[in-house]
């Protein structure tokens, strides 16, 4: 008798678990849809607007593209630093060529990198000659394309708005 009352609790708790973990699958996946549903900034530059992903986190930041196998035509990633200094961007974990444009606290263009490629270890690292507070990557050629150029200035602004 013992062993029949064991084995249905043991039914009873793998039930369970197996609800639970059913559950945290189905939050996790609307939280990825809600995520992916809210509005990215926009970011004009050069000849075009960019619509980008926010790197402000230092996690965010280390991630940044990593892993990823393509950014479309004017997707960007826009790393929001807390003060001016010589960020340093390496290609760790990256699959795919960028272009990467260091922005100063004002949004205007200081330093630009071309269709830097993936690499291995020990990884390069690209930093600008100067202080910046934002760096943007874009897909590779992007720069060329849009005619983005140094002492440009961007401006920044949410979908529906007015930019700034």
């Amino acid at each position: 008798m013992d062993v029949r009352i064991t084995a249905r609790r043991a039914q009873h708790v793998i039930r369970w678990m197996i609800i639970a973990g059913v559950v945290t699958l189905l939050v996790l996946g609307v939280k990825a849809i809600v995520t992916d549903m809210q509005p990215k900034p926009l970011l004009d530059l050069g000849k075009t607007t960019f619509r980008v992903e926010l790197a402000e986190t230092p996690a965010a930041q280390e991630k940044g593209l990593a892993g990823r196998t393509k950014l479309a035509e004017r997707e960007a990633m826009l790393f929001v630093f807390p003060e001016d200094d010589t960020w340093k961007i390496w290609m760790k974990g990256m699959k795919m060529p960028i272009d990467i444009v260091w922005l100063d606290r004002d949004k205007k263009v200081v330093h630009i990198e071309e269709n830097v490629q993936p690499d291995a270890e020990p990884y390069e690292v690209y930093q600008p000659p100067v202080p910046a507070r934002y760096v943007l990557e874009m897909a590779a050629g992007s720069v060329q394309k849009f005619a983005v150029k140094k002492d440009m200035t961007a401006k920044l602004y949410n979908d529906g708005e007015t930019s700034r």
